[in-house]
Formats: C-alpha cells, sequence, structure tokens
C-alpha cells in the first residue's frame, strides 16, 4: 500500500517527513499485547530504506509503564553487560515479531539499508535491537 504519511488516522502518531512509503506493516497496542509500544514498518523509495519505527510512551497506557518500570537492576545479563529488564524485553519481543520481515525485505531489496528509529521509549528498544543480530 502507497501512502502519504499523515494521510491514515492510525499513522498521525508517527511524525515522519516523507513524501511517499510502502507500509509494510503496523502494529498497534492490540497488536503487540502490550509488550511494546506500536510501531511499524516501511519501505522509503526515496531515501533506499527500510524503516522500523517504533512510538514512544504513552502517557495513558498501563503497559509502557510495565516496560518502563520493569528494571530488575544488575540482574538481566546483555551482549558481556547489563540491560533494563522491560526494554529488553520489548526489544526481543519486537525482534522475535518482526526479524524474518525484515529479513525478507533485505533479501528482496539489496540495494536498500536497514533503519531503526524511535522515539523515547522507542528509542531505548531501538537501540537496543541495533545489538540484536538479524
Amino acid at each position: 500500500m502507497r501512502v502519504r504519511i499523515g494521510s491514515l488516522p492510525q499513522l498521525k502518531n508517527f511524525s515522519l517527513c516523507l513524501a511517499f512509503v510502502d507500509v509494510i506493516l503496523h502494529k498497534d497496542y492490540k497488536e503487540t499485547h502490550g509488550q511494546s509500544t506500536p510501531y511499524m514498518i516501511y519501505l522509503d523509495h526515496e531515501n533506499v530504506d527500510i524503516v522500523l519505527a517504533i512510538r514512544g510512551l504513552h502517557l495513558g497506557n498501563q503497559s509502557d509503564y510495565a516496560d518502563l518500570f520493569d528494571n530488575k537492576l544488575g540482574q538481566t545479563m546483555f551482549d558481556g553487560g547489563y540491560a533494563h529488564n522491560g526494554l529488553l524485553n520489548a526489544t526481543r519481543w519486537v525482534f522475535d515479531a518482526e526479524h524474518e520481515v525484515l529479513k525478507d525485505f533485505l533479501k528482496r531489496n539489496p540495494t536498500y539499508t536497514l533503519t531503526f528509529v524511535g522515539h523515547s521509549l522507542g528509542a531505548r528498544v531501538v537501540a537496543l535491537f541495533t545489538m540484536v543480530e538479524l
């Protein structure tokens, strides 16, 4: 589906400055079962990019607070160090749900780069996501 960002109500939370993109998928809170904030994957043909964009904290959503406050300080080992438990769980959930989709689109679009972008809580998730291998 080819859309102009902002033309679909369910995408209004993503403030993207792109003319046209092909939305591969969009998952809201219901589809993430509260394991992650909403996110989308899209093809940005103008910049030859496959983008995973993860939304930030929603102050009215309890599952976001559950991720944020789930921090077993010094107890969650990750990549030779420690990571925030709730953010690592959200990262693993998105990775498990979407890594095959991302791999498939990289194979079908070998000249495209892969970009992870997020705001607030989503930025923390994508920061960890960059450390996970596809």
